[in-house]
């Protein structure tokens, strides 16, 4: 007998148990043996679920895909709007779950949230399972690895957000599981087919969902390849058949690409083209010292490292080489994320790195250096996550932050009297027609105010706008914003009203008003028109670039006001 057969318990080898009447319990295998193990698993779920609720938020950017969405109800296709070409979203299989649940009536808004918070809650449910095989059918150490996890302030407040986080998170840990299970059973085809399903899914939801996935489908490839038993031309066939799953599914994922939009790509991809590595240590090291990773879990993994040293491992050695390929993949991902220059919603790019990081890491240390340990590793990452809920999102306000927590996202399209939901819905009422000449609207925050006025719009930071994406003056230093139009081609688009990023004048003060253009700089000579907003007493500045019919009758009406400056 090896060693680690010697040395694994019997929760390791099989998710059931016999009770005490002999009979076989899966389920309560999983969900602990007695009730004190019940009720701690119980109460990490309530308190997970709270953080997800307390963390609610919405953000601008997820309105982009809604726009899809709501004009694929229409019967215009998901377009940004009728008869646009325009390839916008990242996330297919999202934008489609969401679009299927609205079919049946709800608000698309509504169905999003259901999607976000149904991958939240599997997200949950497969890191469980995961952290349980690698600790060893350890109880408290899966149940302290998920309460680590998902009540981290980026992974519980993307349980919202009207993103795709949460999806992708589930899709990959689920991948990572039917691996896993597939690693200690290599005779089971079924874990193969589960596996090559998710992985599909996964990349439909984001196609760089490739860079979680490559090394655990090569670690399966490698399983499949290198089994020895009877069944091996079997296996081998099943996994040619399921190999065809993720094949077919992009072949024709792409196929719809090229016939919607003439692009295989989205815009997002050329919008990060001139990706700056600077930038994606910045964002790494903003990361680092946000969640206190460089001062608390540096000296930590030494000390486990100490630790492991003669210590007892009562996982198995499949378990322990799956659990390298999980941290290997971990550390791809942040490459990753490092390369294409990191992003400034907050830290959701870094959500699968958390997750894959702290599955390990508390797995490990339980195996090697004991529960105790690993409840002490537990409780510091908890404190560690204090400082990101106790961050003053106010000041950040008031500086020109690179990167936007999800409280400074959701101030965006929340605050009072002028959030962007406002704005939208204001021009909706003054300018849509539905008429294929209503007003041309320009913006840099193109998620809530075309989503709301429906009225065809510029995305100035090219989001929506290939030509900005491939051709857009070079203006910030955010990842997929660092283009934006310049004001020739916005005129040359033939634009109405330029919102450019929406400012108000809240009061009668005189102010000087001017376009700044990345490429010319400050314009004093465009003519401004004021939009009143529903509540308050704020007023929309706008650019009036081109001559429409529906302003001039608003202008006229006194609806509209032209600006007159000091």
């Amino acid at each position: 007998m090896s060693r680690d057969q010697a040395i694994a318990p019997p929760a390791a080898q099989d998710w059931a148990h016999d009770d005490d009447t002999g009979r076989r319990t899966p389920a309560f295998a999983v969900l602990g043996r007695d009730w004190s193990e019940r009720a701690f698993l119980a109460a990490i779920l309530l308190v997970v679920t709270y953080m997800a609720a307390a963390n609610h938020f919405i953000q601008d950017d997820g309105f982009i895909t809604l726009r899809y969405v709501d004009h694929w109800l229409r019967g215009h296709g998901p377009v940004w709007y009728p008869g646009s070409t325009e390839f916008g979203y990242t996330n297919f299989l999202f934008m489609v779950l969401v679009a299927a649940l609205s079919a049946t009536g709800r608000d698309p808004g509504v169905a999003a949230n259901v999607v976000t918070y149904s991958g939240f809650f599997v997200s949950v449910a497969a890191a469980y399972l995961i952290a349980h095989r690698l600790s060893g059918g350890q109880i408290y150490a899966a149940g302290l690895a998920i309460l680590v996890i998902f009540t981290n302030y980026s992974v519980s407040s993307y349980a919202s957000g009207l993103l795709e986080t949460s999806l992708q998170l589930a899709l990959a840990l689920l991948t990572y599981l039917w691996v896993l299970e597939h690693h200690r059973k290599p005779a089971a085809a079924r874990y193969v087919y589960l596996a090559a399903t998710t992985a599909t899914l996964c990349l439909l939801t984001r196609l760089d969902s490739a860079v979680l996935l490559a090394p655990v489908g090569a670690l399966l490839l490698y399983q499949v390849v290198s089994y020895r038993g009877v069944a091996k031309s079997s296996l081998l066939k099943h996994t040619s058949l399921a190999a065809l799953i993720p094949l077919l599914a992009l072949c024709s994922f792409f196929a719809f690409c090229i016939a919607q939009y003439g692009a295989i790509l989205p815009n997002t991809f050329y919008a990060k083209a001139d990706r700056e590595l600077a930038f994606g240590l910045f964002y790494l090291e903003k990361f680092l010292s946000h969640e206190n990773y460089v001062y608390v879990w540096a000296p930590i993994i030494m000390v486990a490292v100490a630790w492991r040293k003669g210590a007892a491992v009562s996982s198995t050695a499949a378990d322990r080489g799956f659990a390298a390929v999980l941290m290997g993949t971990a550390f791809l991902w942040v490459g990753y994320v490092v390369f294409v220059g990191g992003g400034f919603m907050g830290y959701r790019l870094m959500v699968p790195f958390i997750a894959l990081f702290y599955i390990r890491l508390i797995s490990d240390i339980a195996t090697t250096a004991g529960m105790r340990a690993a409840a002490l590793i537990s409780v510091a990452a908890l404190i560690a996550h204090i400082s990101e809920y106790t961050r003053d999102y106010e000041e950040e306000l008031k500086t020109d932050v690179a990167i936007e927590s999800p409280d400074i996202l959701n101030y965006n399209v929340n605050r009072p009297h002028k959030n962007w939901q406002l704005v939208g819905r204001r021009l909706n009422a003054l300018f849509y027609t539905g008429d294929p000449d209503d007003v041309l609207i320009a913006t840099t925050a193109a998620g809530a105010i075309p989503y709301y006025s429906r009225l065809p719009t510029l995305d100035m930071h090219g989001l929506n706008t290939l030509e900005i994406a491939r051709a857009g003056a070079r203006a910030t230093q955010r990842a997929g914003h660092t283009r934006k139009a310049t004001i020739d081609q916005i005129r040359a688009a033939g634009v109405n009203l330029v919102l450019d990023h929406p400012t108000f004048i809240c009061d009668d003060r005189s102010v000087s008003v001017a376009y700044n253009d990345p490429e010319q700089g400050l314009l004093h000579d465009m003519a401004v028109v004021l939009i009143p907003m529903l509540s308050g007493d704020c007023r929309l500045i706008a650019f009036y670039l081109h001559p429409h019919p529906r302003v001039e009758a608003l202008l006229a009406d006194g609806r509209l006001e032209r600006f007159e400056g000091d």
